[in-house]
């Protein structure tokens, strides 16, 4: 159930509030508001006074720390005289609005973008005397993805029909020397594909090697100051061409020895004023998660865009701007939590020195189950692994009635008293949230379940991080955090 916040009496003339919802999670040190003052009686007098002799009765800002308008350590930041004198006066009537809650620097870009939708500056109804600054400037995503599907359009046009030219993105025909010596790689996958670039490779040498039937890739002509080369430690030369879409498929041209290929190259003009991380996103918008014969943006590629939009924009990890280009990019509601998880405790190792464990990876999987045997060999005990984020009470259940029997005279006879659930965490907000919510919830069900039939039901959390330098999944449990856990537990491994 979610906490009811009111206005505090200390603001007296405050005789009407209205509050969004608020998260049980809000965190002061990075959380914010979005708040309206309405003078009531002055936007009441405004319904009769014609336009430019009205009365100025709002004053729209954003707060970003503790909620100070329930305690009264903060109400307001405005500095008109006008206004403070009317905050001032006993007898005015005010409603305290709180419009909206959430990550400080996103509501900050919200109040701006509130702000300059009425023009508050210079709109005589507001006492602002700014329309506000972002915290961060947001990325456009939906001219960028314009501008990828005008592309791919046209591309899908001549893919249909060769002979047709598009009077912005023409297919043309070009040096497969010259793309793949001089156009600029520069594509931000985690990892390579040599399946694709193998099949391009075979089909262009059975077609002798014609290129007509490989999709044609895509350059951009780079204006002045877009792209860094932190070799040089300069900016790449204006009129460089970028190489953003078909990196694997000029990989298999040039294996086929072929001597032509087709592309299409965005002028320069499109770009003017882009940054390093648009021209990524134009790119990952060419290979949506159900491309073919293209090679799909997997959910590590978007974790790491998300990553360097934060890094080199600033726009925090879990903002809606970075869902949109999500969205963009197909991914289901589902996914993209959980690849704002995966980045947000990608960015929190990172600034700790350490790293998430994957229980279920390669190599940590087994040392999770030799653990899991472990457990099972305390005398009557069981131990079963499960994931936070997918708890399943029926594998409890199923262990319970796989260890009982009957004996000849039909009595149940038990082979085990308690059962130990070793959770792990596959991120940091599924962590979070069992330390919350999530295990006060599981422990009254459990309880609830099996309690009374006789059994015990413990959780054990699996450690979460381990240190960045010589820590494997062998060595775990033989250095100090792993050695801790199992002192903790009393837990000797077999």
């Amino acid at each position: 159930m979610k906490k009811e916040y009111k206005i505090s009496p200390k603001f007296k003339n405050v005789v009407e509030q209205s509050i969004c919802a608020i998260p049980n999670g809000y965190n002061p040190d990075t959380d914010g508001y979005v708040y309206l003052i309405t003078d009531l009686d002055r936007e009441l007098k405004n319904k009769k006074l014609p336009k430019g002799k009205k009365l100025r009765c709002y004053y729209l800002g954003y707060h970003e720390g503790t909620l100070g308008f329930t305690n009264g350590e903060y109400f307001c930041s405005m500095t008109s005289k006008d206004g403070k004198k009317v905050l001032a006066n006993k007898l005015s009537r005010l409603k305290y609005s709180v419009l909206h809650v959430g990550n400080g620097k996103e509501m900050k870009n919200l109040e701006h973008k509130m702000l300059k939708d009425v023009d508050a500056i210079n709109n005589e109804l507001y006492w602002n005397k700014s329309n506000g600054n972002p915290a961060y400037v947001e990325i456009d995503n939906k001219l960028i993805l314009g501008l990828q599907q005008e592309v791919d359009i046209a591309i899908d046009k001549w893919v249909k029909d060769n002979s047709y030219v598009d009077p912005n993105f023409p297919v043309v025909k070009l040096s497969v020397d010259e793309v793949s010596n001089n156009w600029i790689r520069h594509q931000f996958r985690t990892e390579e594909f040599d399946k694709t670039t193998k099949s391009v490779k075979n089909t262009v040498v059975e077609k002798n090697g014609d290129t007509s039937t490989i999709r044609p890739v895509v350059g951009v002509e780079l204006p002045d100051e877009v792209l860094f080369n932190p070799e040089s430690q300069s900016y790449v030369d204006a009129g460089s061409i970028l190489l953003t879409s078909g990196n694997h498929r000029t990989d298999g041209i040039v294996a086929a020895d072929a001597v032509e290929m087709y592309g299409v190259v965005a002028p320069q003009k499109y770009f003017e004023g882009w940054t390093e991380v648009m021209l990524d996103d134009f790119s990952s918008y060419f290979n949506p998660i159900d491309t073919e014969p293209r090679v799909e943006t997997t959910q590590e590629d978007a974790v790491q865009q998300l990553l360097r939009r934060n890094k080199i924009q600033g726009i925090p990890i879990d903002s809606e701007n970075n869902r949109e280009y999500l969205q963009n990019l197909k991914f289901g509601k589902d996914v993209i939590q959980t690849i704002i998880s995966k980045a947000k405790t990608e960015q929190h190792t990172a600034s700790t020195r350490e790293v998430w464990i994957g229980w279920g990876s390669t190599g940590w999987s087994r040392t999770y189950s030799k653990v899991v045997e472990s457990v099972s060999n305390i005398p009557r005990t069981i131990g079963i692994r499960m994931s936070s984020s997918k708890f399943d009470l029926e594998r409890i259940s199923d262990a319970i009635k796989k260890s009982e029997t009957f004996d000849e005279k039909g009595n149940l006879v038990k082979s085990i008293d308690e059962i130990i659930v070793l959770v792990s965490h596959s991120h940091m907000d599924a962590k979070d949230y069992w330390d919350t919510t999530d295990f006060e919830k599981k422990s009254n069900m459990v309880d609830w379940s099996y309690k009374e039939k006789g059994y015990e039901v413990t959780f054990w959390e699996m450690p979460t991080t381990r240190g960045n330098i010589g820590i494997t999944s062998e060595n775990f449990f033989d250095n100090t955090r792993g050695k801790n856990w199992l002192r903790e537990h009393k837990l000797k491994l077999i």
